[in-house]
């Protein structure tokens, strides 16, 4: 199969934790930082389209906030 190069870009900025727990992931997924970052973006955005939950955006002030990584005990 051929791949698809990716020429778009998008930064996102987390906070210590946020980016120890995706390295965290990274490392024992051995996965690139933008492999795990793409892989999670799917599954969200699969997760939001059969929740039924795919409908006008909210206004900013009104989105909730991601809630942190949950990487097992023991892990930091």
């Amino acid at each position: 199969m051929k791949k698809i190069p990716k020429y778009n870009v998008v930064s996102l900025r987390i906070n210590d934790d946020e980016k120890k727990a995706l390295q965290l992931v990274s490392r024992v997924t051995r996965k690139s930082v933008s492999q795990v970052m793409r892989e999670a973006m799917l599954q969200y955005s699969h997760h939001v389209s059969i929740s039924g939950l795919k409908k006008e955006p909210r206004s900013r002030s009104s989105r909730s906030r991601a809630r942190p990584l949950s990487v097992g005990a023991g892990d930091e």
